[in-house]
């Protein structure tokens, strides 16, 4: 009792702690698949928010190359614009240096003829050396042509330019700005999305423990209670009734006994056939537990994806024949009949001993739950491109919300499932096998039969 309380206890603080560690965990995951979203769309915006604000720079100081070319062929003398002629008209002055003299020879600044400023913006541009540039002080942008005679700058204002860009730039930003809080809010409900396969896994992870851990308390308690009795009673044997063959003491040569002939008596005594019995429950839970061991091991293997097994060519009808040969007599004994229809030559690639114990899950899944005196079908046939294997049996039909879950690992669809033998893992291992074999293995129910379906590809010759 002890061991059995230590058990539970232990148990409990492992599911607790599983539970609490696993919601971290996905608190933790979408937190951080939120976080690393939000980094990359705000990097992205900023990426495209600088490319367009690039692409507008350039754009307008084509605009303002465009107007210059234009003012430096522009004949002298021409000081009003071309109004209405299809072309961009921007603020802008030519003037022409020779001699040692300069002059205002066109543009849209006639009052900047013979000035001070007008003075200090050549003597600026000479300064700088370039052919073309920008003067920020002014606020222009200047273009020099020297044809040898002399020499023609024109000039163009920038106010425009960079009053575009900056106003361009500022409802961009807040564009961006004002994205954001939506973006969150929608990769918030991403995240459960993106998480949900992850918190799905988790959760059947958790539910496998939680019934594994159910599974193997009962054999296990078994196993302790009864390895508890027989201990005491080899330690402890009762007194056996004097016999020619197990004198009293009174009678004994040897008054003090021996304890451990008494225990070697004891096993052999009819009277004391219990520890007989309580030896055989702890083999048969131990094996119990070891077939249960192995179903969780295959399914283990099945999630990390592991083939085991040889797979090569064989024939499904031979290996459909065999288990239906093997399972007429368990379908006797339970008062059922099993008929077989099987396809001659069908040929898959696949693990013959994996695909027996495929079809006798399905056999043994239908003895168990059929109808009594139901019969049990078990037919195979073959397309073009398919095998189709399915296994039928009478009885109640089964509710679609639970027919979706039959193939869940320790899941049982009604209490008289539980109550027979096995643990819910047959119809999980056969999922996994039909996977494997690159199959579809699917359940209907209605009220005529409760049906089993399994398509495979067959091997072309």
């Amino acid at each position: 009792m002890k061991n059995m309380k230590i058990i539970r206890k232990i148990a409990r603080g492992n599911r607790g702690k599983i539970r609490d560690d696993g919601e971290i965990m996905l608190r933790r995951l979408r937190i951080k698949f939120i976080c690393v979203c939000m980094a990359l769309v705000t990097a992205l915006l900023c990426v495209v928010i600088y490319a367009a604000f690039l692409s507008a720079q350039r754009n307008l100081e084509s605009v303002s190359a465009e107007v210059l070319n234009r003012a430096i062929r522009e004949p002298p003398g021409r000081v009003k614009p071309n109004i209405g002629a299809g072309r961009v008209v921007l603020p802008h002055f030519t003037v022409e240096l020779w001699n040692g003299s300069s002059d205002l020879i066109g543009g849209t600044y006639p009052d900047l003829k013979d000035t001070d400023t007008l003075s200090e913006i050549i003597s600026e541009s000479l300064r700088q050396n370039r052919k073309s540039g920008i003067l920020p002080n002014y606020g222009l942008r200047y273009l020099k042509d020297d044809n040898g005679l002399f020499t023609r700058i024109a000039f163009v204002d920038m106010s425009m330019e960079i009053a575009t860009l900056r106003r361009v730039f500022a409802s961009w930003l807040l564009i961006a700005l004002a994205a954001l809080p939506l973006l969150l809010a929608v990769l918030i409900l991403l995240s459960r999305w993106a998480v949900a396969p992850v918190e799905k896994a988790w959760r059947r992870q958790r539910q496998f423990l939680s019934d594994a851990s159910h599974e193997l308390k009962t054999p296990l308690a078994v196993i302790l209670s009864n390895a508890d009795l027989l201990e005491n009673a080899l330690t402890n044997p009762p007194a056996l009734p004097d016999t020619p063959e197990n004198p009293g003491p009174e009678n004994s040569p040897d008054t003090a006994g021996n304890s451990s002939d008494n225990a070697r008596n004891l096993l052999t005594s009819p009277e004391n056939a219990q520890i007989t019995r309580w030896a055989e429950n702890i083999q048969s839970e131990s094996r119990r537990m070891k077939n249960l061991v192995e179903e969780m091991l295959i399914l283990a293997r099945s999630d990390s994806g592991t083939q085991s097994g040889i797979f090569q060519e064989i024939s499904l009808s031979d290996t459909a024949e065999d288990c239906a040969l093997s399972f007429e007599p368990v379908a006797f004994e339970a008062g059922k009949k099993l008929y077989y229809q099987i396809a001659p030559d069908v040929k898959i690639t696949g693990d013959s001993e994996k695909l027996y114990r495929f079809i006798s899950i399905l056999l043994d899944n239908a003895v168990k739950y059929g109808a009594d005196g139901g019969e049990i079908a078990l037919i195979l046939e073959k397309t073009d491109r398919q095998a189709k294997l399915s296994v039928s049996n009478p009885g109640d039909p089964i509710p679609p919300e639970q027919l979706r879950r039959l193939f869940e690992r320790f899941y049982r669809a009604d209490a008289s499932r539980s109550e027979t033998s096995g643990f819910g893992l047959g119809l999980s291992i056969a999922a996994a096998i039909a996977k494997e074999h690159h199959g579809v293995l699917r359940a209907e129910s209605d009220e005529d039969s409760t049906r089993f379906i399994f398509t495979v590809p067959i091997k072309r010759g």
